[in-house]
Parts: C-alpha cells; structure tokens; sequence
C-alpha cells in the first residue's frame, strides 16, 4: 500500500491506494536503512553548479550524491528556520502547529515516530543559545541533542563522532544541522578569494542586509554582487567541511545508510527587490537543493517536490508507518521511476507570536498569557500564503506587507517570476480554492 495526501472536493483528504506488489517500488535496504540528515541552513537551490549555477560552489559535496538521487525542484514549505523546520518534522504547514505540539507528544511528528520505534537519534545543532535552535530541537530529548564544539556556525566538527557511536546501536537517524552558510557572510582564507577578487566587505551581517531591505529603493546592482559573492565564498568554504565528513563515512556503513542532504530555505538578492530570507515566497527563498545517496539508487527526478515530503520519506527508508496526520508523501515511487501524480505543494510566510517590538524577549510571558487565556498559540502567524501545482503557482500576501495583494505565475515561462499573471486575469479556480483552504486551516487559532 502507498499513501498520497491530495486535495479534493474543497479539503485535504487521504486517499489510500492499494497496489499489488508488484506495482510496489522496491526499497532499498532489505531490514530498513539508517538515515543521516544533513541540512545546510540558508542555501539557495540556484546556487549549486547541479542546478545550473555558473560557479561550482560545493563540488566535493555534490561529487558525493552524484551517482545518488538529484531532486532538481525541490522547495521548502516557508523560508526561514523555525517554520521550515517545523513543517518539516510535522509534514504539515507551519501556521497549524502549536507551540504545546513542540511539547506533549498530541501531534505526530518524525522525531516522535522514530522513538517509538526504537530508532537511535542525535540531532547536532550549532553551539550557543539561540530561540529558533532551541525551540527545534524540542521534539528531541535532552540526551539525543549535541551541540557543536568548535563555532556556532558549524555542526559538521562532531558528525563523525556523532555517527561512530550510532552505526553501532542498531537503526539510526543522524541529523546534522549547520549554520555556516547563514549570514554574517565571513569566509576565511583563501576562500575569500575564490571566484573573484573585489572590493567586496570582508563581513556582510544581517543588520546590513536587513537595513537595505528597509530602504524600499533600488538595490546597487554591484552591492548585490558583492554580497552575493561573499555568500558563495562561503558556501565553498562549507563544502570543504562538509566534504571532509562526507568522504569520512565508513563504507560499510554506506551500505545500510540513506544520506540526504538539503536546505530549509533559500536566500534572495534582490531578485524581487530585496534580499536575505523571511521575505517574500518567490522562488529564490523557496527552491532548495535535495540530494540522496540511497544503496543502489541513481536518478535525477524532476517533478516538484516538497520539504513536507522529507518525513514521510525517512519513514519509508526505515520501514516504518506513516502517521495519517502527515500531509506530504514518501518519495521512494519517484525515485524508481512513477510519478507521485497531480499535487498541491503548500507555503507559509510568518513570524513567531510577537504582538508588539521587544516581544522577542517575553517570549515565554506571552505564551503562559496566551495558554492562560485559552488560546492555543501557533509557531507563526501568517502573513503570506501560496500554492503550486505543477508550474502553476499562486501566492497571497497581506495588506500591508511587501509584494501585498495576489499573485500568479507560469514557472514554466516565467522561472524568475515577474510577470504576475493576476493583475490581468484570474487564478484557475482550483488553485484558488486551494489558497483559501489554506488560509482556512492556518485560521483555526483562537487569538
């Protein structure tokens, strides 16, 4: 059997398929297969030479999953940590999971899945304190998270240490979660001087980019390539590390072993306007790379996937049932070769529950006010939605946000969408439907 989440008549439904067996793909690993998941916060799909980038920025990285599976259009489901994260281990939109569901166990998630079935797991996460890492990390207990040692950047410094002690504890799920790609934008020597000499800063840091968004004016076309070549610099720089660890896995341990490597989100520059992350929906956020080195499996795969689809996939590599709560479907079909059929890929944009400024620092005060008022409170409230299926994609943002009203475009005809198909026509309905009944699923929060 094989299940596939779709939207029909006007709301998410399960439609169960059943098959005969031998119309069901083979799965690699004939018990099940350990899972190591490397996820690179902050790198832009269009930025790696296997998607047509002109500069080969991660070549030791992408040399590793060359004979594997190559996801050509894979998208996150929100472009920035915390949600992509979230929806990511939920398999369900961001704007539907609550803070409790971090906490008590009531909502299926991947972590919890995996636990329950005696899966060994350690999540490695960049050193220091940070709200978005540590609020994560809260599907994991306290014993299966290890922070990296050396930068808060990086949690490539203890992989292999980490994956030492889990090969040998029987089924195992790895996740590396590193930061270096993420701003500031600081590479070391002699990656500093990689692809170009320039006058470009020696640091680019969030204020900054934040601040040029803040301008609403033009962007220097040479600022932005300047930032943008310091960002590469430091995707090359983070592709040594993670090569070194990479090339570093027993291959005995390969043999029984998915590797995956992505991204939670893109990053933009000034492709509509602005830069950085959080922004916008457009595709520059949205489009991540998805690499695996599964035993036995070559393919480059072209239909769109989605980010929600990676835990229902993990679970499928490992031979366990996939919690009905899950929205996104097991990728193991594409991969030898069908086709997961017609689907709605879905996006939120949002920010964490902050009524007021400073309410970043009262965090904790806001929710106990909240749960004392009988709210249930969501990781984020929405400020944007969008919807896709095939290369028809539709977004909508709130008043008073950047790019507000609706948008429509053919990503076939127009990848980079600028051309927004709205302001002359309508959606098709289906889509439109779809949007709202986003919108719908992401209201039903008491505030």
């Amino acid at each position: 059997m094989s299940r596939h989440v779709s939207w029909v008549g006007g709301g998410f439904v399960l439609v169960v398929l059943v098959a005969l067996a031998f119309f069901t793909p083979a799965r690699p690993c004939s018990s099940g297969c350990n899972v190591i998941l490397i996820m690179v916060d902050t790198l832009a799909g269009n930025h790696l030479a296997t998607h047509g980038y002109l500069r080969d920025t991660m070549p030791h990285t992408t040399a590793f999953f060359e004979d594997g599976v190559i996801f050509e259009d894979a998208s996150t489901n929100a472009p920035w940590t915390l949600p992509s994260f979230s929806s990511m281990y939920f398999s369900a939109p961001a704007s539907t999971i609550t803070f409790a569901e971090l906490d008590d166990g009531s909502k299926a998630n991947l972590p919890q899945t995996l636990r329950e079935h005696g899966v060994s797991m350690r999540v490695i996460r960049p050193k220091g304190e940070n709200f978005i890492f540590d609020t994560i990390t809260r599907l994991f207990e306290p014993e299966e998270i290890t922070w990296s040692k050396n930068d808060q950047h990086s949690s490539i410094d203890v992989a292999s240490e980490e994956l030492s002690r889990l090969h040998t504890q029987g089924p195992f799920f790895l996740v590396v979660h590193t930061f270096e790609a993420h701003d500031p934008y600081k590479p070391n020597e002699p990656y500093s001087n990689y692809f170009s000499e320039s006058d470009a800063p020696a640091i680019v840091t969030m204020p900054e980019l934040v601040a040029l968004n803040a301008t609403n004016a033009s962007l220097d076309p040479a600022t932005i390539e300047a930032i943008r070549l310091r960002y590469d610099q430091q995707l090359a720089q983070t592709d040594t590390h993670l090569g070194d660890f990479l090339t570093s896995i027993p291959e005995d341990v390969l043999a029984n072993t998915v590797v995956i490597f992505a991204s939670d989100h893109g990053e933009g520059f000034g492709e509509h306007g602005k830069v950085w992350h959080g922004v916008g929906l457009f595709q520059e956020e949205l489009h991540i790379p998805l690499m695996m080195r599964v035993p036995n499996v070559t393919r480059r795969v072209t239909e769109p996937v989605s980010l929600m689809d990676l835990a229902p996939t993990i679970l499928s590599f490992m031979h366990i049932p996939i919690p009905d709560s899950f929205y996104g479907d097991s990728l193991l079909p594409v991969m030898t070769g069908s086709s997961l059929g017609e689907r709605t890929l879905l996006f939120v944009n949002g920010f964490p529950y902050f009524r007021k400024p400073g309410d970043i620092t009262n965090i904790q005060t806001n929710l106990e006010t909240a749960g004392a008022a009988g709210r249930t409170v969501p990781i984020i409230e929405p400020v944007a939605f969008g919807v896709r299926s095939g290369d028809t994609k539709v977004l909508r943002f709130m008043e008073g946000r950047w790019f507000a009203g609706l948008h429509w475009y053919d990503l076939s005809k127009d990848p980079s969408e600028h051309m927004n198909l709205a302001s002359d026509a309508t959606p098709p309905q289906s889509l439109v439907n779809a949007l709202s009944e986003l919108e719908s699923l992401s209201s039903g929060f008491a505030h």
